[in-house]
């Protein structure tokens, strides 16, 4: 077996605990009906996507072509920009609101993609932040500033 054949499928079994605990917790909070959803329906759904993949991962895994690179370091650039957009979102977005809050955050995530120029990554970014606005201030609703924090 190799390498990566057994890291997929040791991630798929641990995708799948990780869906069964998902689901039985949920089943606390109350799933409720299709009609008045409980607040233990979303988590139920979510464990149930979970163990679907994890299952899917497990029994065929991921078919890697072995291009001789497989010993090298692996590229970190990627999981860096993903976790300091976050961390962005959730700094900016409270002092300076929901648009800047989310254009940095696609930005930067955007940046760990090496084939992205700058330029691509501010399109990117731009059409995020006002996708956002779009669907979670004037289509749901919600309660987040514009621009300004939630102070």
């Amino acid at each position: 077996m190799k390498q990566q054949e057994r890291i997929d499928k040791i991630g798929g079994f641990l995708l799948f605990i990780v869906a069964i605990a998902i689901l039985i917790l949920s089943r606390k909070y109350g799933i409720g009906t299709l009609k008045d959803i409980g607040p233990g329906f979303f988590p139920m759904l979510l464990g149930a996507a979970l163990a679907v993949m994890g299952i899917i991962l497990l029994t065929i895994g991921r078919s890697v072509p072995d291009d001789g690179e497989s010993g090298r370091f692996p590229d970190v650039r990627g999981a860096c920009s993903i976790v300091a957009s976050i961390l962005a979102f959730i700094f900016l977005s409270r002092e300076l609101g929901l648009l800047i809050g989310s254009t940095s955050s696609a930005f930067i995530a955007a940046l760990g993609d090496r084939r992205n120029t700058i330029r691509s990554a501010a399109g990117l970014a731009i059409f995020m932040g006002l996708f956002s606005m779009i669907v979670f201030w004037w289509l749901l609703k919600l309660q987040l500033p514009i621009i300004g924090g939630w102070k």
